[in-house]
């Protein structure tokens, strides 16, 4: 005896998605005089267990359902239902094709996106690596300089006094790059945020 069973009746969008995509991997097993099973249509559809079963053992029941009725029909009565299946299944191919190439077009999307947003990213990142070798190579020269005044007689020490403010306006620089570079960091995590987020939708809607 087949086990039974509770099976929703009422599909949300995924599992209504992921039903019309079953229905047309039946057909083509069906078709090539292969039987559907869990196994084949989950190597085909890349889906959970436990989330395909309820829906193919709903279409196993539609299937004994059909069966039954079709040996009391007639053959015009047959012809005309395997006309609308027909259609039916048209329909589900040509929905299926739009709901694909939708995917595909936001892959692409949010591919670009991604590479867009590295390539901001180096190029930001290469130029606070220049500002901040420019702001050290400045530190250093002031450093020498300093180191030189320092070794002098007291008659540099005027100048000693300029080379410190020279230097500290360098630390200045060298500080403004540093928050500069801290902004820079920030953006990265909300474009992973933002790039996770489209991976996770595409993954929600498979």
């Amino acid at each position: 005896m087949t086990d039974t069973i509770d099976v929703p009746v009422v599909f949300d969008e995924s599992q209504r998605e992921l039903f019309q995509r079953m229905l047309i991997v039946c057909g083509d097993l069906i078709k090539k005089d292969e039987k559907p099973t869990v196994r084949k249509l989950i190597a085909r559809l890349h889906c959970s267990p436990n989330y395909l079963t309820p829906l193919f053992r709903h279409w196993k029941k539609e299937q004994e359902i059909a069966n039954a009725v079709d040996e009391d029909l007639s053959p015009t009565v047959k012809q005309a239902i395997l006309a609308e299946f027909a259609h039916k299944l048209a329909e589900v191919r040509k929905q299926a094709k739009e709901m694909s190439d939708d995917y595909e077009n936001q892959l692409n999307e949010a591919q670009e996106f991604l590479q867009e947003s590295d390539q901001r990213n180096c190029e930001l990142q290469d130029k606070m690596d220049a500002k901040e070798q420019e702001a050290q190579a400045k530190i250093l020269n002031l450093e020498k300089r300093l180191s030189a005044a320092e070794a002098s007689s007291h008659h540099y020490e005027q100048q000693l006094l300029d080379c410190q403010k020279k230097c500290e306006a360098a630390k200045e620089g060298l500080h403004a790059v540093e928050i500069e570079l801290a902004k820079a960091n920030t953006l990265i995590p909300t474009l992973e945020k933002q790039l996770a987020k489209l991976e996770a939708n595409q993954s929600a809607k498979q």
